[in-house]
């Protein structure tokens, strides 16, 4: 949402300057005081400018016009250094400001422990706003700092204007009158801006689907860049199109309100000047006023748009960054478990239902894992496995339902979208510990099967990956995987999840993962507390372990071990034996 010329004063105005106050006092005072200075300054530059005048033109009237010509020269002295104090402060708050609002968006997000917020539209629209207009926000300083000096400057030219005549004073009725004007046209744009605002993020993404590497091979192989490229420009020219029809309206009003302001300077400027007994310097101030006016006329309006628009999207940015996440208190007055079946986790009748979703993606689901132990959950593509993988690590709490970690559980997981984090092999996976050895690293990836690679990289672990923002090796979709399986396991958790985290890996080496991270789990304390639940759809490493619940619908639909489900003949039966057949 943007915010219309008509509300930025003086609420924008004010909103700003205490932002700015909170960035940096010092920087601030400068910024303020030289450009109020820059603005009021013209008042005793129109007086020294007049006795000059007046000086020059009758020289037999007595008058020097040494005193009033050093005044202007001081005048404009004073004039350049605000200017000079003011662009230097303003650039530097503007740099600031944009550091300290990020700093601001990255540690709440830090501090968020779910992810429920992100399933609402609205957060999404305000995420993708910030995103798309922060440079908007990083310009407050530079458009306050104008509102501030042309706020000044109609002071000054107030005063004036009383000094030379009250026929000069409609010029400012002219001001508002522009002002108003400029406002309804702002407003049209401000609307279509909104309403075309899903057209600026499509256009985005296609440019960055278009130019960027991770579709590059299917968009070559498929020929489908001219179909994007087509679909680029529709969308484009369908949000021109009506920006255009919103700025032709604007534009005749602003121009109506423009009309009003000429003719009152005419009207203004002939009635003053024409008036009996009218000296020179006063008739060049009279002139120099009506023009600097009717300048400040077409100068406001865009000052004002760009602090409003800015003051809009920081609003949005104070919204995103205070979005609840709704997590209620957990479980926690419990004891900590002695023995080792004692649940590191339970779920009781646990519900999620997606804001958008007709039904829930988890429906009254049960389970317990227990220290020690492996769980597997499988299920066909929708059937919520990812959704109650985000309820384990707690993620997201559900709508309906409770869950009991019996402490501050520590938590890993590894996920199928993992991230790749294009930095050196060790640092990787010490995101996962940032404490953790050399030596540690090395056994994590070796754990995983990623030994003897690390072996033949060119600087070991401080060997840099991936290439899009520093040149570094590129790796295979499995080296990416054992990465992110070494940055997931390397902590000692209670509970680590396995989404689908294997999948780039073929079916024998999921299954020596499968048997040496529980072993590595089980070691971790040598107690037996770690539990480790992996999701899949590969029944060859579901039947190593201790439990296998099947998910279909969002429900938990069986439950038991290999032998038990296969004696079942139900749906897991059927899953294995297709898969089975496949190998036959």
């Amino acid at each position: 949402m943007t915010t219309s010329v008509s509300r930025t004063q003086p609420r924008s105005l004010v909103e700003v300057l205490t932002l700015l106050f909170r960035t940096d006092r010092g920087l601030a005072i400068r910024a303020a005081v030289s450009g109020l200075v820059s603005g009021a300054v013209l008042a005793p530059l129109g007086f020294a400018a007049r006795g000059t005048v007046n000086a020059l033109a009758y020289p037999d009237s007595g008058g020097t016009w040494v005193a009033p010509a050093v005044w202007v020269v001081a005048g404009v002295a004073v004039l350049m250094s605000a200017t000079w104090l003011n662009y230097g402060a303003v650039s530097a708050l503007s740099v600031l400001l944009g550091r300290d609002l990020d700093v601001v968006l990255l540690d709440a997000e830090r501090r968020r422990r779910l992810m429920n917020h992100l399933d609402s539209e609205e957060v999404q629209k305000l995420a993708a706003t910030v995103d798309e207009q922060r440079e908007n926000v990083a310009g407050l300083p530079a458009s306050c700092n104008a509102t501030l000096t042309l706020s000044a400057s109609c002071v000054a030219l107030l005063v004036l204007a009383l000094s030379v005549s009250v026929s000069l004073l409609p010029l400012f009725l002219g001001l508002a009158v522009v002002a108003w004007g400029a406002s309804m046209a702002q407003r049209r744009v401000d609307k279509v801006t909104i309403r075309t605002a899903a057209s600026t993020r499509i256009t985005r993404s296609l440019f960055a689907l278009l130019t960027g590497a991770g579709a590059a091979k299917d968009i070559r192989t498929d020929g489908a860049a001219d179909l994007l490229v087509e679909d680029y420009r529709q969308v484009w020219d369908d949000q021109d199109r009506e920006l255009h029809r919103a700025r032709r309206a604007g534009a005749l009003i602003v121009g109506a309100a423009q009309l009003v302001l000429v003719c009152l300077f005419g009207v203004t400027l002939t009635f003053t000047l024409t008036r009996p007994g009218l000296d020179a310097g006063t008739a060049v101030l009279a002139f120099v006023l009506a023009v600097q006016a009717t300048a400040i006329g077409g100068t406001a309006y865009p000052v004002l748009a760009v602090l409003g628009h800015g003051m809009g999207v920081y609003r949005q940015f104070q919204a995103l960054v205070s979005v609840s996440t709704g997590q209620p208190d957990r479980v926690t007055d419990q004891a900590e478990p002695s023995e080792q079946s004692a649940a590191v986790v339970s779920l009781h009748d646990v519900t999620v239902r997606y804001p958008s979703a007709a039904v829930p993606a988890l429906d009254n689901v049960s389970l317990r894992v227990d220290a020690g132990s492996l769980v597997a959950i499988v299920g066909e593509n929708g059937s919520g496995k990812t959704t109650l993988a985000g309820v384990l690590l707690g993620l997201r709490w559900p709508d309906h339902g409770r869950v009991e970690p019996l402490d501050d559980l520590r938590v890993s997981a590894v996920f199928q979208d993992f991230a790749r984090l294009e930095t050196t092999v060790g640092e990787g996976v010490r995101f996962g510990d940032a404490a953790a050895s050399d030596e540690r690293v090395c056994a994590a990836l070796a754990a995983v099967g990623a030994g003897d690679w690390v072996r033949t990289l060119p600087d070991g672990l401080a060997t840099a990956v991936g290439n899009s923002s520093r040149p570094g090796l590129e790796l295979s979709g499995g080296q990416w995987q054992r990465l992110a399986l070494g940055r997931g396991t390397i902590c000692e958790s209670r509970l680590i999840v396995l989404d689908e985290a294997m999948s780039a890996l073929d079916a024998h080496a999921e299954q020596r993962l499968v048997e040496t991270q529980l072993s590595e789990a089980r070691r971790h304390t040598g107690t037996g507390r770690t539990a480790v639940v992996m999701i899949t759809q590969r029944m060859s490493a579901a039947r190593l372990a201790d439990v296998i619940h099947v998910l279909s619908d969002g429900r938990i639909v069986e439950s038991g071990t290999h032998d038990e489900l296969l004696a079942k003949g139900g749906l897991y039966a059927q899953m294995f034996t297709t898969q089975a057949s496949g190998y036959r």
